[in-house]
């Protein structure tokens, strides 16, 4: 590596990823749907479903067990007066390959 390059920590998507969980500061009302999609929505898992309160004194959190290169999350209510407000998502992951095993 030439003096002052700096290394990725691992940006390039690439890496195969371990997806563990998602803990959310978030208030609403309703039933809050979560899934992880993974590229091409080729593969998806879905979380259980958290009710959501308007006033809440803890963050909340929800397990996965999804590995794939890169993910995206959905999060969505189903009924028409039913809303939300995230202000914090911290998304658990960890690689767990640098490619994809041949």
């Amino acid at each position: 590596m030439a003096l002052g390059a700096a290394a990725s920590s691992g940006s390039g998507g690439d890496n195969i990823t371990h997806f563990a969980g998602i803990r959310l500061r978030i208030t609403g009302e309703g039933a809050l749907q979560s899934r992880f999609i993974g590229l091409d929505e080729v593969e998806t898992y879905t979380l259980l479903s958290l009710t959501l309160s308007t006033t809440s004194r803890i963050s909340l959190f929800r397990l996965a067990n999804f590995v794939n290169q890169q993910s995206m999350l959905e999060m969505s209510i189903t009924e028409l007066d039913e809303n939300f407000r995230c202000n914090r998502i911290i998304v658990y992951a960890k690689t767990i390959w640098k490619e994809v095993p041949a």
